[in-house]
């Protein structure tokens, strides 16, 4: 440390080389206004910087840009863990087994007779009430969306490899299955997420159950006969 008055600290202080302008102080003691204005300037823009870079990563993690039916720009809410409430769409167990499409499975089999003998009109209203219903509990229509692995396309060993690995769990998919297909599909290490769909994409799963609901009948039919 260094004692004394302003000008004494400069002189001590050159006696290590060290110069007066490399202080940034007047002959006063204070710091220089130029140089103090030209330094929370650069940091200004380095806090600009740091927050534009926030918000980018804010919005990629929360918002998936879209376009609707009409070609307009959405920006929907990302949703990385789906309820038990939620209608998820698309093929396969992990689907079939979550509690939101069973509640709705359980629906279309209650509502099937009138479904079947009803109109057009009919139809699209019982098709209404089912959506409507489900998302009166809290339930949403969720579409998955996949995001490209951070090392790139999957080359052929690697697709044996987890194929091999797939068919070595099958003891385990078939305990319970339930469990086994939806730790994978919300997996974070797979980086997935949903998001919910229009009126008309949940009203077209619906319909969808019961053309299946349907068929499985049919060909139930057929099988006994």
């Amino acid at each position: 440390l260094h004692y004394g008055s302003n000008t004494e600290v400069q002189y001590a202080l050159n006696t290590f080389g060290i110069p007066n302008e490399a202080l940034r102080i007047d002959g006063n003691g204070y710091a220089q206004s130029e140089w103090m204005d030209r330094k929370m300037q650069d940091l200004r823009k380095k806090e600009k910087v740091k927050v534009d870079h926030q918000k980018m990563i804010y919005e990629q993690d929360m918002y998936h840009h879209d376009v609707d039916g009409k070609g307009n720009a959405v920006k929907l809410v990302k949703i990385y863990h789906p309820v038990a409430n939620d209608v998820l769409l698309g093929r396969g167990r992990p689907y079939q087994y979550h509690p939101g499409n069973h509640v709705m499975m359980d629906m279309v089999e209650e509502q099937k007779p009138d479904h079947v003998q009803g109109s057009r009109f009919v139809k699209k209203h019982i098709t209404e009430q089912i959506v409507n219903h489900i998302r009166s509990k809290g339930g949403r229509f969720l579409r998955r969306i996949e995001k490209p692995s951070p090392h790139g396309p999957e080359t052929d060993a690697a697709a044996a490899n987890r194929n091999t690995a797939d068919n070595n769990s099958d003891s385990l998919r078939n305990q319970d299955p339930c469990v086994w297909e939806l730790d994978r599909i919300h997996d974070k290490a797979f980086h997935p997420y949903w998001i919910q769909v229009p009126d008309s994409k949940a009203h077209e799963k619906v319909a969808m159950a019961f053309r299946n609901l349907t068929r499985r009948d049919k060909d139930a039919l057929v099988t006994e006969t």
